[in-house]
């Protein structure tokens, strides 16, 4: 699996860390898209698979869907 991370400054003005997250729901491999900073994680189920090409903006866009 891929373990790119990513730092972004979100639209909140602060740094998110970005990364793709593989778990095993119920057996079967499931990946989500998690963003991280000390008092906040979001997950994010449905997400592009160029994901690590989208622009600092559209990232956090795509981590206020959670």
């Amino acid at each position: 699996m891929n373990q790119e991370r990513r730092s972004i400054v979100g639209g909140d003005g602060c740094e998110w860390v970005v990364r793709e997250l593989e778990t095993r729901d119920a057996g079967s491999p499931s990946k989500s898209l998690v963003f991280e900073r000390p008092e906040v994680v979001r997950r994010v189920r449905q997400y592009p698979l160029d994901w690590a090409s989208l622009s600092d903006d559209q990232l956090y866009r795509l981590s206020l869907r959670t």
